[in-house]
């Protein structure tokens, strides 16, 4: 598992490194589901996808709940 978990962080960087969206927290979700046993990897790919669908959900209410208290909402069209 050592091995496992030192390449799928080395992978996880290297992906971020050349999209330039390095996030720290992708290393430990791919760490996540080297070690975390076979509940994890029952989940297969749904313990990717459903975090990452939840966690969009709350960014966007949360953007969109603060951009209410600005002056010029960028969500809102002005005519």
């Amino acid at each position: 598992p050592v091995v496992a978990a030192a390449t799928a962080t080395c992978l996880s960087m290297l992906a971020m490194h050349f999209t330039r969206s390095m996030h720290p927290p992708g290393g430990a979700t791919a760490v996540t589901a080297v070690i975390g046993g076979a509940t994890v990897h029952e989940l297969g790919y749904y313990f990717v996808i459903v975090p990452v669908f939840f966690n969009s959900i709350i960014l966007l209410s949360v953007a969109m709940a603060a951009a209410t208290f600005r002056e010029k909402n960028p969500f809102i069209e002005e005519d």
